[in-house]
């Protein structure tokens, strides 16, 4: 059994991988208190596992306790994942591949490793991601863009009439897309502005590609986006 833990923007999240199944999901808010990820992690680990596989893009701070952390965790030190220029048939189109974060690089892999491409990958996390993979297995680039709870805050933040309260409501089509108050009009905007960049960077790839992309989303943002798209889209938790 391996330990796959993902050091995200906000959150530390880990499971436990055996063959192609994943249990025992855990996470804690990372920002706040790295102290209490890593103790939560250890806590969460009852056991010493054969490997524990780590993605991080939370800095080298928790790297570093990650790194430490398996040496009490599993039979041998941590494995970091890297961004590499090709990877199992995917290429990477940044002129310098270790500025991509390992995050989004994964989450390509994955979807060329399944055979969706061409694709758009979305991570709706913190920040949100958009990346385009091609049938022949190349990883165009991608968009990087706040999120729908970070754009709500950056409204919070820069004006001073608007509530500090989250709309779980769902935008509708129609007469119904649009909000009916203060509140709604920000969270609504929001799903919005994200589907949109995700429908222009389908309409893109589609013309490079010449067929119709996927759309694969995940993050935890995904319910807020994914029922704003109009094209089927394949959810990966």
């Amino acid at each position: 059994m391996n330990l796959v833990v993902d050091a995200g923007n906000s959150r530390l999240k880990w499971a436990f991988a055996e063959g192609d199944t994943l249990h025992g999901h855990g996470e804690y808010a990372l920002r706040n208190d790295p102290d209490g990820a890593v103790r939560a992690l250890l806590a969460a680990v009852t056991a010493p596992v054969a490997r524990m596989l780590v993605a991080n893009v939370a800095g080298p701070w928790i790297g570093g306790a990650l790194e430490r952390s398996a040496s009490r965790l599993a039979r041998r030190p941590a494995e970091f994942a890297r961004t590499r220029a090709r990877c199992a048939g995917l290429e990477c189109l940044y002129a310098d591949p270790s500025q991509l974060g390992v995050d989004r690089w994964l989450a390509v892999l994955a979807a060329h490793c399944e055979g969706l491409g061409p694709a758009v990958i979305v991570d709706a996390g913190t920040a949100a991601t958009v990346d385009a993979l091609t049938g022949d297995g190349r990883h165009l680039g991608g968009w990087i863009v706040p999120g729908v709870e970070m754009m709500a805050a950056s409204l919070y933040r820069e004006t001073s009439d608007i509530p500090r309260t989250q709309s779980e409501a769902l935008p509708g089509r129609g007469a119904d897309a649009f909000g009916r108050s203060t509140v709604d009009g920000v969270w609504f905007g929001a799903r919005w502005a994200l589907a949109g960049a995700v429908e222009r960077a389908v309409s893109e790839l589609a013309d490079e590609a010449g067929s119709a992309p996927a759309v694969v989303l995940t993050g935890g943002g995904a319910p807020h986006v994914a029922p704003c798209l109009d094209q089927v889209v394949i959810r990966r938790p």
